[in-house]
């Protein structure tokens, strides 16, 4: 499974490819449509769709092992960090999941919505909203500190 290929579209269909063939491995239908970059982990693709759902898929064969409903939509990508799974919604929440069960660890409210993925560099998880903050957390707690961009 470390060879392939993975893309998800508008439509809702997951696939996986053989890279130098693009034989098709296999094709899943989820509950939306994706507009982000799917995350890949050692044994699951995490994908977050306009359906406001988080999915995470086998890798091997597209079973959906588990999906987290975000409460609002999460069309940005997810960041693995570790077992956590960082994901941002358009309604402002930074949620951190256990990226082999989906089950909340820890979640945070943002002051506007989100404007970017999480993006996880030298122990912390950074996100941005659309008003220009610049937020950073611990890995675990995400009850560290706040930054203004500006």
């Amino acid at each position: 499974i470390d060879d392939l290929v993975y893309a998800a579209s508008a439509d809702s269909t997951v696939v996986a490819l053989e890279p130098s063939t693009g034989d098709l491995i296999w094709k899943q239908k989820i509950g939306g449509g994706v507009y982000a970059t799917p995350c890949v982990g050692d044994t699951l693709l995490f994908l977050a769709a306009n359906d406001r759902f988080l999915y995470a898929l086998n890798r091997r064969d597209g079973v959906e092992m588990w999906r987290y409903d975000c409460g609002a939509i999460a069309n940005l990508a997810p960041t693995l960090a570790g077992p956590f799974l960082y994901v941002a919604t358009r309604s402002g929440k930074l949620v951190a999941l256990d990226a082999d069960t989906g089950e909340l660890q820890s979640e945070f409210t943002l002051q506007a919505s989100a404007a970017s993925s999480p993006v996880y560099a030298g122990g912390r998880v950074y996100v941005a909203d659309i008003e220009r903050r610049l937020y950073c957390f611990g890995q675990i707690s995400m009850a560290q500190t706040l930054t203004d961009s500006r």
